[in-house]
């Protein structure tokens, strides 16, 4: 063109306009089928208001001791250990009759869904313990029953682990004939490597899980322990809300990946690929940076004596 003269930008061409179009069509439709698929009927609508009561619930909560406060300065009453509990267990007991056990593509989904509401009743009740109460529990870690359901859990956390690695990835099938085609993906929600499932699913919260639950069943088995870990709970009330919300949280991450396994079924959010990773390195980040928040309550309270005289209490039983 002549100098001096402006050129008007040329419009998109149809081909990309119709892309975006069908793009965003499709999210949409997505969108109305999720939120179809929760208010089917009576159940499903109290299904899905629980459970979004959970994540806002879980999300404030999260909020407060993270990034507002810290784990051991937020206090846990009893109250708030009972009301919080009660909603993490109930959505996953209104979710468990909506999982597919005949599906064995479903497997693994279903070994995260079903025991989710077993491991919340866990987290909240050893909330009521000396665990988070010292000697104003009101129900005791030693006893026979607690005891056996703390062992039930930590098995119910390795049996989840196994059906993780056995059931989810890509799998060589000898089965076919086909050589350029002779795999086949076990679950359509994970990884293709099995060993990364593993790794995600572990140490996202099955691995804190199993570290709280080995401490308290540790403690649970000596009643001289017992009685000297509730002792050194009363001396240090920072412990008991540092214990309490961890567990607290503990459950709320419990359910958050039930919450984003049921997001990328209804295809909301895409299957773990190259270009979206982040998204779920997004729950090991968390871990992390969980851990170093509690550590730092644990080393740092009582400037130090906390910490100290735990470890004396454990390693001299």
């Amino acid at each position: 063109p002549p100098k001096g003269v402006l050129v008007a930008p040329s419009a998109p061409s149809p081909s990309l306009q119709g892309n975006h179009q069908r793009t965003r069509t499709t999210t949409h439709r997505k969108i109305r089928n999720f939120f179809k698929a929760g208010t089917l009927d009576i159940p499903r609508i109290s299904h899905s208001i629980v459970g979004l009561s959970s994540i806002l619930v879980g999300l404030h909560h999260m909020f407060k001791v993270l990034l507002l406060s810290s784990f051991s300065d937020v206090e846990c009453t009893v109250r708030t250990i009972l009301c919080i509990g009660c909603i993490h267990t109930f959505v996953g007991l209104l979710g468990v009759r909506r999982l597919h056990f005949k599906n064995e593509k479903e497997a693994a989904r279903n070994a995260m869904f079903w025991p989710a509401p077993i491991q919340s009743l866990w987290l909240a009740s050893v909330s009521l313990t000396e665990w988070g109460q010292g000697s104003g529990a009101l129900i005791s870690m030693g006893g026979s029953l607690f005891t056996a359901f703390t062992v039930f859990n930590v098995l119910l956390t390795v049996w989840q682990f196994s059906v993780i690695l056995r059931k989810t990835g890509v799998r060589e099938s000898n089965s076919s004939s086909n050589t350029s085609s002779n795999s086949t993906k076990q679950d359509s929600i994970w990884f293709k490597k099995s060993a990364h499932n593993a790794i995600l699913v572990e140490f996202s919260y099955l691995f804190w899980m199993q570290l709280q639950m080995g401490t308290a069943l540790y403690i649970a088995t000596s009643a001289p322990l017992l009685h000297n870990f509730s002792s050194f709970m009363d001396a240090f009330p920072k412990m008991q809300y540092l214990l309490s919300n961890l567990a607290l949280n503990t459950a709320f991450f419990n359910n958050l990946a039930v919450f984003l396994a049921t997001l990328i079924r209804y295809k909301l959010v895409s299957k773990p690929e190259n270009h979206n990773v982040a998204v779920f390195s997004l729950p090991l980040l968390s871990s992390i940076f969980i851990v170093w928040k509690v550590l730092s309550c644990f080393f740092l309270s009582y400037d130090g004596a906390m910490s100290s005289s735990f470890f004396s209490l454990i390693f001299k039983k």
